[in-house]
């Protein structure tokens, strides 16, 4: 399996490594992010400069917006939000997975000037938005976003509830990667637990993938973990 095994993920075309990292932010901001543009996109928006020709590139809606950009930077994002241009674009939030190898090389300028505290146009103006310390690669090893251990306990609970409220926002980050690939839970999932509907949707998910079997039923694994495009702790 590949980093940059593409998928339709919400109704756009991303790769395993950016659907990863869009997942961590979402466990900090707790809800699911609307895509508007996504990656491998050639011949796409002329307005994007290529931008959007290879992995690693996403737009997304303009909401809550700087809490948005700061877990997305923190999530190893180069971005921006992007406010309305007439005849060009409309408000939006564009970024750059750092450290993906099949980003085009517009993009990987594009990374070069948010390393360098500028703002990714051709104006090369400024980033006057909050910025992280530390700038680096994605890298699934350093991404605490589900621990499986953790989703094993919950998931042999009677009611799979979570014991804890960090359990209850992994549970949702399983779930919210579920419906980005239309795995449909026909509403019976309770948001923060290990339901019959959540494990339902990834035992079929599973076979979709073509995934080994787990030892026990309804026990998630670093591999279905892997296949979900959920980062766990214990990977390299």
């Amino acid at each position: 399996m590949s980093m940059y095994e593409r998928f339709t993920f919400r109704g756009a075309t991303l790769d395993r490594m950016t659907i990863a990292a869009l997942l961590c932010a979402e466990k900090r901001l707790g809800y699911s992010m609307t895509i508007i543009q996504g990656s491998y996109n050639r011949g796409g928006v002329g307005a994007s400069g290529g931008t959007h020709d290879g992995g690693g590139a996403v737009d997304l809606v303009w909401f809550d917006i700087r809490r948005k950009n700061r877990q997305l930077r923190k999530a190893n994002f180069a971005g921006w939000p992007r406010r309305t241009l007439p005849g060009e674009w409309s408000r939006h939030w564009h970024g750059i997975l750092i450290g993906n190898d099949k980003a085009s090389p517009e993009a990987k300028d594009q990374v070069r000037a948010y390393r360098n505290g500028r703002d990714g146009l051709a104006s090369n103006g400024p980033d006057t938005w909050w910025r992280p310390k530390k700038i680096g690669p994605f890298r699934y090893g350093k991404r605490d976003c589900v621990s499986w251990r953790r989703l094993n306990r919950i998931a042999k609970h009677p009611k799979g509830m979570a014991f804890m409220p960090s359990g209850a926002r992994q549970v949702e980050v399983v779930a919210r990667s579920l419906r980005g690939f239309n795995m449909d839970m026909q509403g019976r999932h309770r948001a923060g637990r290990m339901d019959k509907a959540l494990i339902d949707a990834i035992h079929r998910f599973r076979r979709i993938r073509h995934v080994g079997e787990t030892e026990v039923e309804g026990i998630l694994t670093p591999k279905v973990c892997y296949e979900l495009c959920i980062p766990t702790v214990e990977e390299d």
